[in-house]
């Protein structure tokens, strides 16, 4: 690290007042973190993340003329953290979530701020430098959407075709995929794979299970309904997601 006391920060948001409001919050909730220089555009701001070389980056997500994501694509080197920052929860949040990139909505809470930049400084620790090609993929209609998985020994990526169930078990969940009859158990639970995966053809179907609607096979009527995937496991419609389930059946051309 440049400073055993210190890490060093550059925020880049178009908002004057954003910039201000995480700078006072960092000072108060996170004095470890000082902020060298702050940017409101992806053009400057990438000029002040090759002259600094800061150790974060808290990056806006929506900007005028150019996205946060250009300045990460034209980045020369990747050797920094970077914890984005968005009023908005949309796909990109969610392309940002499937590559375990640390994120905070505004208005910014100061337990987020801390728990994110306790991740960047671990990060920074172990001399861990994210990779942004996966990324920077998944915000292109052109190319196969991909996950990162979280496991034991780091991470495994997958395209979201080869996702065929998520099942919760309190706070953990178990991700089936076409690779393995054995799970990959994440520690997160079942709600946070709903919300990155809703927009990707992926629906709670029970209170247990997320399922990929490519991998729905079969409908039966027995025992008040339910679904058969593609590696053969079977689920009962949940009391509480029947309507939606048969309307997503319906869409798919199946006879309810």
């Amino acid at each position: 690290m440049k400073d055993t006391q210190k890490l060093t920060a550059l925020i880049v948001d178009d908002e004057e007042d954003a910039i201000e409001v995480l700078i006072d919050l960092l000072s108060e909730s996170c004095p470890q973190v000082e902020v060298i220089a702050t940017a409101r555009s992806a053009a400057d701001g990438l000029k002040a993340l090759e002259d600094l070389s800061p150790q974060i980056l808290f990056l806006d997500i929506q900007m005028p003329r150019n996205r946060g994501f250009d300045l990460l694509s034209n980045a020369r080197s990747k050797n920094f953290q970077t914890i984005f920052v968005s009023a908005h929860a949309n796909h990109a949040i969610q392309a940002v979530q499937f590559h375990a990139m640390a994120y905070l909505l505004k208005p910014v809470g100061a337990i987020e701020l801390i728990e994110a930049v306790q991740k960047a400084e671990q990060a920074i620790q172990e001399n861990e430098v994210k990779s942004y090609e996966g990324l920077l993929h998944n915000v292109s209609p052109r190319i196969a959407k991909r996950i990162a998985i979280p496991t034991g020994s780091g991470q495994r990526y997958f395209e979201l075709r080869e996702l065929i169930r998520i099942t919760g078990e309190n706070n953990y969940s178990n991700v089936y995929t076409t690779e393995s009859e054995k799970p990959i158990v994440v520690s997160k639970n079942l709600k946070h794979f709903e919300r990155m995966l809703e927009h990707y053809g992926f629906h709670r179907v029970h209170k247990a299970h997320v399922v990929n609607r490519q991998h729905i096979r079969e409908y039966y009527k027995q025992d008040g309904g339910g679904i058969v995937l593609s590696d053969g496991f079977s689920i009962a419609f949940g009391r509480h997601y029947r309507q939606s389930v048969i309307a997503l059946l319906q869409s798919m051309s199946f006879s309810i």
